[in-house]
């Protein structure tokens, strides 16, 4: 018997075991057990010598063994796709957060845009208002522009630069609505 199934046994596994990758025969074992099951039922059926005289009821597939080395190579490849989609995980969370950073970079430079605007509209306003009655009289308005210069230079410790026109006068004329 040994000599007659054992061989056939063989080959039925090698060809169906074959076509799974080392980790699908643990994953798959029930699956496999079936088609080695049906392929050696239709095996021993064909040949002539054992006459139908051998009924298999069923295959169990227990105890596979892969090579140490074998087994260190997938635990190797599950490690490595680990790590890979560790890192794509951080990659995603950077690019999150640089995104978030830019965007708040941006809105705040935005407002800081919008609140010079409305300073600069704010103080032009105020000129407006000094001159319309003061008059022409220049050196109030220059007093006032340096009562702002001085009140930032306060505020922030900076230093402000003034660009003076070929005039010599730092006041830009305003244009007296109609």
């Amino acid at each position: 018997v040994d000599k007659t199934l054992a061989p056939r046994l063989r080959k039925v596994i090698r060809d169906i075991i074959s076509n799974y990758t080392a980790v699908e025969t643990i994953e798959k074992r029930t699956e496999i057990a079936n088609l080695i099951l049906e392929k050696f039922t239709e095996t021993l059926t064909k040949e002539k010598s054992l006459g139908n005289s051998i009924i298999v009821e069923g295959i169990d597939l227990r105890n596979i063994d892969l090579p140490e080395r074998f087994r260190n190579a997938i635990e190797e490849k599950l490690t490595q796709q680990q790590l890979m989609i560790a890192a794509s995980y951080n990659r995603s969370r950077i690019l999150v957060l640089a995104n978030a950073t830019a965007e708040a970079a941006i809105l705040k430079a935005l407002g800081e845009a919008k609140a010079k605007i409305i300073a600069a509209n704010a103080t032009a306003n105020a000129l407006e208002m000094i001159i319309s009655v003061i008059g022409e009289n220049t050196t109030a308005a220059q007093t006032y522009l340096t009562f702002l210069m001085l009140r930032d230079i306060a505020q922030t410790g900076q230093n402000i630069y003034i660009i003076i026109g070929s005039t010599g006068s730092y006041i830009l004329p305003i244009e007296r609505k109609g």
